[in-house]
């Protein structure tokens, strides 16, 4: 085919030179097409004799024109192809960009999280200092009382012990007295009733969640090209319910971990539409049902989130269940 190319590509220098036949020393004027070769005219008439063969000139211009009628085709398949690869290119940048999008839609998403988790780390930090402060003030009015009522016992104390030393009179003049502090105080004492602190320790921050939760998950990841039908027959019976399953897979030919997908499921025949149903299961699978109401062959398409699976729509014969 190089050759041709170059052959048809290069300008004619001079006309072509005729091959000369090696058995009779002659030019090799004929095309024997039962052989596939070229011949001379005594050729034709001893080894090719009875075989479809004609001039060179005439069978070039016969083998031309099958070649053109072979490749005529081509022109539609290249034509197809250059479509097939502009859209294949757009969904390419299509793609691409749309990573693009998502990426930057997951950074806003968990930005906004971590501003609303700090927000809400402030707000219980704040009450634990809240219920800090409230302890402390209880604790430390309960402090003051207890050491004011200890110093009043103390000096007390120390006035009885100074009357063990004290003239007569004076002790005499300050029984009273320290009678009637000892009196006020033992109320004081008495009125404290419980010598044990009046607040705890205890303060426990409650954790709402064991591990660390999913707050997201990427549903556009699922792959068009992994993911599968699975179970279901070529041949089904008129009036039997078929159920089959769709499973959907990532990119790495991992199945979904969760549901959430468009999925569709239509049954066409050239005279009847059957209604499919489709559950989704919550794992990254679906089960698809139905019932055929009409025998002949049938087309099944599948599409998750608007777009064919690989090998969409499939082939189906619905025959007739003889007893």
């Amino acid at each position: 085919l190089t050759e041709l190319k170059t052959n048809k590509e290069a300008p004619i220098q001079a006309k072509a030179k005729i091959p000369v036949c090696k058995e009779h020393d002659e030019q090799l004027k004929y095309y024997c097409e039962t052989c596939s070769e070229l011949v001379c005219m005594y050729c034709t008439v001893k080894k090719h004799n009875g075989h479809n063969h004609d001039s060179v000139k005439l069978m070039a211009t016969k083998h031309r024109n099958e070649l053109k009628k072979t490749t005529a085709p081509m022109e539609g398949m290249i034509r197809n192809l250059s479509e097939a690869h502009g859209k294949i290119e757009k969904m390419k940048k299509k793609i691409r960009k749309r990573g693009e999008e998502v990426d930057k839609e997951i950074d806003e998403y968990y930005g906004e999280l971590v501003e609303k988790l700090l927000k809400q780390k402030d707000e219980v930090k704040q009450q634990a200092r809240d219920a800090v402060l409230e302890k402390e003030k209880a604790v430390i009015t309960q402090l003051e009382e207890v050491a004011s009522l200890q110093a009043e016992l103390m000096s007390l104390k120390e006035l009885s012990d100074a009357m063990e030393a004290s003239p007569d009179h004076e002790a005499l003049s300050a029984k009273r007295q320290v009678s009637n502090s000892v009196q006020l105080l033992s109320k004081k004492y008495n009125e404290l009733r419980n010598l044990e602190p009046v607040e705890s320790a205890a303060m426990d921050f409650v954790r709402t969640y064991e591990g660390f939760p999913q707050f997201g998950h990427l549903l556009a990841y699922v792959s068009l090209h992994t993911s599968e039908v699975c179970n279901l027959s070529q041949c089904i019976t008129v009036g039997q319910r078929v159920e089959f399953a769709v499973v959907t897979k990532y990119g790495n030919d991992e199945q979904c971990f969760s549901g959430g997908s468009q999925v569709s499921v239509g049954l066409k025949s050239s005279t009847d539409t059957t209604a499919v149903q489709v559950t989704d299961n919550d794992d990254g699978s679906y089960l698809a049902s139905f019932v055929a109401e009409q025998v002949g062959e049938a087309k099944l398409s599948v599409s998750i989130n608007g777009q064919p699976l690989k090998g969409s729509p499939y082939s189906i014969v619905v025959g007739r269940n003889y007893p």
